[in-house]
């Protein structure tokens, strides 16, 4: 049967020696042979089977993979590679249907200036460190229902590339799912939407986390996360140590770290899967804004829920509760605002502390006896049941009661000075 733009490959009825472009009745037997014989326009249409394959784009030619259709590599830089070891320039393509990608290498690699491939897949996965790496400043579109890596990062986005979109149903790597570093400057955007980003590494280390951005600082390379958990067995579940990091997610199982970028969080829960040693919030440098409804503490650490020592951050959110051992709040430098959060902590720990930086609450609620440190007091709505004091004399400042009462008249803290209410 003759078909126009068309070229078939079967497993079990294909062969090389008779296979013809345009004819669904005499399929390769090859990937390879198939894509000598396409041409710019073609669509290669692989039928059901078990292929080896390497290097597999072409420039105009497209794939379309039936359901278990599975492509395994095992030598070769990568199943779809525009670089010196591949298709060695830039590449329009479209990898369509529901195939099966394992490889011991990459199984998308770009570094071309103008590539624009899209990969369609029902599963993404293999050995390798990486399985996909963008690094070109072409576009790369990733649509699957499982990227899986059993000894690395899934995806490696270098700064300066040109954007990349992945939506998955699951991300799942070792010591970090989704990894960004690099030098370079010059833009690009890496959107990401699953519905779980996993890392399964045991391993502690600063540098990784189920979403790690690091590197150096570009301030113009920005990477968008949307998920319904995101989840890390050791390291950091959100980590970033420069550019800019956008998570929007319901729940996070891990910690949340800045170490110098500038970071957006908003999540319904956040809270340590069992046996953490690191929980809650770490910020040592750079700029945060975090709102997070539920902070929940862990069953073995006695580490702050909340730890700023550099930077400036915002912190927001209903309930930072501690049900187990340790200090609720703890800023050492830096500064820190809290607002909106009720923070509960065990008898003999502290809901604040504040021994370095500067410490800012707006509208929370905690035990008055049980901060320490100079905590300054944002609004008049602070600290609760607390806001009302009474005594035989003024205290100091109003960085414990807002509202006073002494002498038979009423004070007002007003960021500064008490002043009488009643007169």
């Amino acid at each position: 049967m003759n078909v126009g733009n068309a070229v078939f490959v079967d497993a079990v009825n294909g062969n090389d020696s008779t296979g013809l472009r345009g004819r669904s009745d005499l399929p390769f037997l090859t990937l390879a042979a198939a894509k000598t014989a396409a041409s710019s326009g073609d669509t290669i249409t692989v039928r059901p089977g078990s292929y080896s394959g390497t290097n597999l784009l072409k420039d105009g030619v497209n794939w379309y993979f039936y359901p278990g259709g599975t492509v395994t590599q095992t030598s070769g830089s990568g199943i779809f590679d525009d670089t010196s070891s591949g298709a060695n320039g830039s590449v329009t393509s479209v990898i369509g249907g529901s195939g099966r990608f394992i490889s011991n290498a990459y199984v998308i690699k770009s570094n071309a200036p103008a590539s624009n491939i899209t990969l369609n897949a029902d599963f993404i996965g293999g050995s390798n460190q990486f399985l996909v790496k963008h690094s070109g400043t072409g576009t790369i579109t990733i649509n699957a229902n499982q990227l899986y890596s059993t000894t690395g990062p899934v995806i490696w986005w270098l700064y300066g590339s040109g954007d990349m979109v992945v939506n998955a149903h699951v991300i799942q790597g070792v010591k970090t799912a989704i990894y960004c570093s690099g030098t370079a400057s010059g833009g690009g955007q890496l959107y990401v939407r699953s519905d779980l980003i996993k890392e399964t590494s045991a391993a502690l280390s600063s540098e990784f986390g189920a979403i790690s951005v690091s590197g150096t600082n570009q301030l113009d390379s920005r990477v968008w996360v949307y998920a319904s958990q995101i989840e890390s067995v050791n390291n950091a579940a959100v980590h970033v140590k420069s550019n800019k990091l956008y998570v929007t997610a319901q729940k996070i199982f891990g910690p949340i770290t800045n170490d110098g970028g500038e970071l957006w969080v908003i999540n319904a829960k956040l809270s340590p899967l069992a046996g953490q040693s690191s929980i809650g919030i770490n910020l040592t440098a750079g700029t945060s804004y975090i709102t997070s409804n539920q902070i929940e503490d862990s069953t073995t650490s006695t580490a702050d829920l909340i730890y700023v020592s550099g930077g400036t951050h915002y912190v927001g959110g209903l309930a930072a509760t501690r049900v187990n051992n340790g200090n609720g709040v703890s800023v050492s430098g830096g500064y820190l605002t809290l607002t909106g959060l009720s923070i509960k902590t065990l008898a003999s720990y502290s809901d604040l502390v504040q021994t370095g930086g500067v410490l800012t609450v707006l509208g929370c609620s905690y035990d008055a006896a049980k901060i320490s440190g100079t905590i300054t007091q944002g609004d008049p709505r602070v600290a609760g049941a607390a806001q009302l004091g009474s005594g035989t004399s003024l205290p100091a400042d109003g960085s414990v009661y807002q509202l006073f009462v002494t002498g038979g008249h009423f004070y007002g803290w007003n960021g500064s000075l008490w002043k009488q209410l009643d007169n």
